[in-house]
């Protein structure tokens, strides 16, 4: 009888601990409480609860399945359950718990609400939009439908529809989680960097010291041309938490802009000793080393990262960058294709490919890719100027004549168009010129030996 006593003191303390949000506290007497009775379902969803709140998400979906399991009519346990299943990355079970909760009570609002976050990361975004007006059906205004509807469209790029809708959830819950930071990110990427600036400031003053709103707002005040503020805001990121890699990579960065390449140096190198698997420091010291000219250095920094970031889009074009500036077309062309492959809708990452292949002498190559650049983006004149220079590379003055006057119909005011232009029509002239003596001479040596 004293053993469920305690148990049930445990489980007391636990509700106490959780309100204060000591979790780890909270967890180590519920742990004490569910030994004894494994069995409470209630039990077992505050163990979840508390697992998710320390991010230990797939103990946490072990638990509500134990949970589900004693109580299969419990709504609330199996919406716990579906949201684990998707921060675990279990998309369609997810999809499935939640169908199934759909079909227990047609009106049970959460199910559609979950529903938009899960299909807009499957990346069905028409389905998330029905499940969102389906949830309207249910209940009028909801923060987290909003908040789930918010990051569909952000994901589409349709920044200020989402910035309308992360701003419902403050409108309608005025500390909604995540939500200012969600309307700096749209504010940003509109290039509203004023209104970015205040709702980074109004995430930091609900969540002081947060590692990540803190980098954001240093890039962004970088941006803003405000670059002492960035500093400090990416040392007050290492202050805050001195074993993360990150903050010394944007620190090093910052550095490295205000050409204190030593203390850049320095601080890529603490970056990759609290972390050897991050992208981007070993890029930034190739660079330093290209600069003052140490090449050796260079290629040693660049190999290295290709071995560690050679998934990452935003590292590999920096990596044919520099490989094209140490005059290694060749691995500059690898990069850029394995970049096509992973962005095949990337503008710049075939205009660079195309770039690496002419300077390697593959001229039919890079022509292929600049039309592969057109289809793309039929107006892009840098793609028509590289088609010019490589068709009067290659002798073919008449093309290269084309692509330049197609280059100057969308920028007729291009210097550097008029110039190629002016430049061909006389090669063009020229070249005519002398195939028709050429012809000339042929036929008048035909009749000579007849």
């Amino acid at each position: 009888m004293n053993q469920w006593q305690d148990a049930e003191r445990h489980f007391e303390r636990a509700m106490d601990l959780m309100r204060r949000r000591k979790w780890p506290q909270a967890l180590a007497e519920l742990r004490r409480a569910t030994r004894v009775n494994p069995y409470n379902a209630a039990w077992l969803e505050n163990l979840g609860l508390i697992l998710d709140e320390l991010g230990r998400h797939e103990e946490a979906l072990r638990a509500f399945r134990r949970a589900a399991n004693l109580e299969p009519d419990n709504l609330e346990i199996q919406e716990h359950l579906a949201v684990d299943l998707r921060r675990t990355g279990r998309l369609r079970q997810a999809l499935a718990a939640l169908d199934a909760i759909s079909e227990a009570d047609p009106a049970h609002e959460p199910a559609y609400c979950h529903r938009v976050l899960v299909h807009a990361e499957l990346g069905e975004h028409d389905l998330a939009e029905e499940a969102f007006y389906t949830a309207r059906l249910y209940k009028d205004h909801c923060p987290r439908c909003y908040d789930h509807m918010g990051r569909s469209l952000a994901m589409r790029g349709l920044h200020q529809r989402a910035i309308y809708c992360f701003q419902r959830c403050l409108d309608l819950e005025g500390n909604w989680p995540d939500a200012s930071r969600r309307l700096a990110e749209s504010h940003h990427k509109c290039g509203d960097f004023e209104q970015a600036r205040q709702h980074y400031l109004a995430d930091l003053r609900q969540n002081p010291g947060r590692f990540q709103t803190l980098l954001d707002l240093g890039d962004l005040l970088l941006e803003m041309g405000r670059v002492e503020e960035a500093g400090e805001k990416y040392r007050r990121c290492i202050e805050l938490a001195p074993d993360n890699a990150e903050g010394f990579a944007r620190y090093g960065c910052w550095l490295a802009g205000r050409r204190r390449t030593d203390d850049a140096a320095a601080a890529f190198a603490q970056a990759l000793r609290r972390n050897p698997t991050i992208c981007g420091p070993r890029l930034e010291l190739a660079r330093l080393a290209l600069a003052r000219g140490d090449h050796a250095e260079a290629m040693r920094q660049l190999k290295a990262e290709l071995m560690v970031c050679r998934d990452n889009p935003k590292i590999l074009l920096g990596l044919a960058n520099l490989w094209m500036d140490c005059g290694d077309n060749r691995t500059a062309i690898a990069c850029l294709t394995r970049l096509t492959d992973l962005q095949p809708a990337n503008v710049h990452a075939w205009l660079n490919l195309a770039v690496a292949q002419f300077r390697r002498g593959l001229y039919q190559h890079g022509i292929r890719t600049c039309h592969k650049v057109l289809e793309l983006d039929p107006h892009q004149r840098v793609a028509m100027y590289n088609l010019a220079v490589a068709h009067e590379r290659m002798g073919r003055y008449a093309p290269a004549l084309d692509w330049t006057r197609r280059a100057l119909k969308l920028q007729s005011r291009d210097a550097a168009l008029q110039r190629l232009e002016t430049r061909l029509r006389v090669l063009n002239r020229f070249a005519f010129l002398v195939d028709f003596l050429w012809r000339c001479f042929q036929s008048v040596f035909n009749r000579l030996r007849r």
